[in-house]
């Protein structure tokens, strides 16, 4: 993106050129002037920007809406769900760990495979599970049992983003013994 000024420059460049070359090799028997082509590939290229910008702010607002727009608002809605329902004290075992800690301020975690990150989430204070698709489409992902669990958040949208509610709190002893963990429900 920010070589992109210079590349418009050059192909300008490049075009003046060539025209510059036509007028050389036809000026005896044309009136043609390369500044004429030069605004006229301008002109393209600005006519092309426009359409593309304006295509992006009617389907903005239209009621057939670019996808990509529509799964932002669905994962904003589950973002501003999280920082009002969950502590800060919790962390959050996701796909996108970067995603959820810049966009709600909660500590959280690599998803991997449950069943071999389990003992790290226990020592690491995980007690939520945000389904966040890396990719297009609904989230689909069939290596945690989720009827086991309280599903404590899911979006109404086409990405099915959800929160899943590990229902894991520590139970506090004294002394230094090690971090217990019980299920609630």
């Amino acid at each position: 993106m920010p070589l992109l000024p210079f590349l418009i420059v050059y192909l300008l460049m490049g075009i003046r050129f060539l025209l510059q070359k036509h007028y050389h090799l036809v000026k005896a028997r044309s009136t043609f002037e390369p500044w004429k082509g030069m605004a006229v590939a301008t002109g393209v290229l600005l006519a092309i920007s426009l359409y593309g910008n304006v295509e992006y702010i009617i389907g903005k607002f239209s009621q057939n809406r670019p996808g990509w727009i529509v799964s932002f608002e669905e994962h904003q809605e589950m973002f501003n769900w999280m920082r009002e329902h969950i502590s800060s004290e919790d962390a959050v075992a996701t796909h996108n760990p970067p995603l959820i800690y810049l966009y709600t301020g909660l500590k959280s975690v690599a998803y991997g495979s449950p069943a071999e990150s389990w003992e790290r989430w226990k020592r690491l204070g995980v007690r939520y599970l945000a389904k966040v698709p890396l990719k297009a489409g609904p989230v689909a992902d069939p290596d945690i049992n989720e009827g086991r669990y309280n599903i404590v958040y899911r979006s109404k949208g086409a990405r099915k983003v959800r929160v899943v509610d590990l229902g894991r709190k520590r139970i506090a002893c004294r002394g230094a013994c090690p971090v217990l963990w019980a299920r609630s429900r």
